[in-house]
């Protein structure tokens, strides 16, 4: 563990929950920036930089997460919560979620935050799906660009907050009060766009938990717990048939879990 890490996190109660009688599944929406790297090199082109150049690696600076079923974005920095509260917080939330949400966050945000947990020595946090909703785009959709900004303004949910590039986070690292508040609105909408494109895709994601386990519904929609479905043909295997529905609410489709009928032979 680093000098002077501090185990204890804040107090859950200081915190929005999540709550089942909203959305079942636990889901956490998140994002987070990070800082530059820092280095000593020869051109700007085609630059091959070695350890021994690098004067500071690259840390998260700041999260941003929400809890789906609430309207409350959680933010958390460096900078103005101290690094020890503000990874202690995004821990003790990943390890309360029944499921993550993101966008690119299993490449990137997931690997990123830990890699400064194993820094700190901070314990794992507990496996979950990750419904990376970018990757659902990417599996299910031809946009013409699959950043976040686009689609979701191609589904006409928003935008992100519009800002300077690059210099925001050289204003921000130098303390700039302007240049932090903006960082904070951009990355609390990313947070809120996340939430809204989940809702248009929600039938689409391939990897969501099954809800009606989580909310005792035997006869519920996997995606979303409805409970009326309109009968539509039938759902094949190599081996049997079962009944095929799709939800009202959601449109997702599923099939019952009682076959119709089967055949005594295989294929070898």
């Amino acid at each position: 563990m680093s000098a002077g890490h501090d185990r204890r996190g804040p107090p859950h109660g200081t915190l929005p929950r999540p709550d089942r009688k909203l959305s079942p599944v636990r889901i956490l929406a998140w994002d987070l920036e990070t800082s530059p790297m820092l280095s000593w090199h020869w051109g700007r082109w085609q630059q091959n930089i070695s350890p021994v150049q690098t004067l500071q690696e690259s840390r998260v600076l700041c999260f941003g997460a929400r809890w789906v079923g609430t309207s409350k974005v959680i933010f958390k920095s460096e900078y103005d919560d101290g690094r020890t509260n503000m990874l202690q917080t995004i821990h003790d939330l990943l390890s309360e979620a029944d499921a993550v949400m993101s966008w690119n966050g299993k490449r990137f945000d997931s690997k990123k935050i830990r890699t400064e947990f194993v820094r700190e020595g901070m314990p794992p946090v507990p496996n979950y799906p990750e419904l990376d909703l970018m990757v659902a785009v990417k599996r299910q959709f031809a946009f013409s660009s699959n950043k976040l900004d686009s689609v979701a303004k191609e589904l006409g949910v928003g935008q992100k907050v519009d800002h300077n590039g690059f210099q925001l986070w050289i204003d921000v690292m130098a303390g700039d009060p302007k240049a932090r508040a903006l960082f904070k609105r951009y990355q609390a909408q990313d947070v809120n766009l996340l939430v809204d494109l989940y809702e248009k895709l929600l039938p689409w994601i391939p990897n969501h938990p099954n809800t009606s386990l989580y909310d005792g519904v035997e006869r519920g929609c996997v995606k979303c717990g409805h409970t009326e479905f309109q009968r539509r043909g039938w759902a094949y295997t190599s081996s049997s048939r079962y009944p095929r529905m799709s939800c009202k609410k959601c449109g997702a489709w599923q099939k019952a879990s009682n076959r119709d009928s089967t055949t005594s032979l295989r294929a070898v």
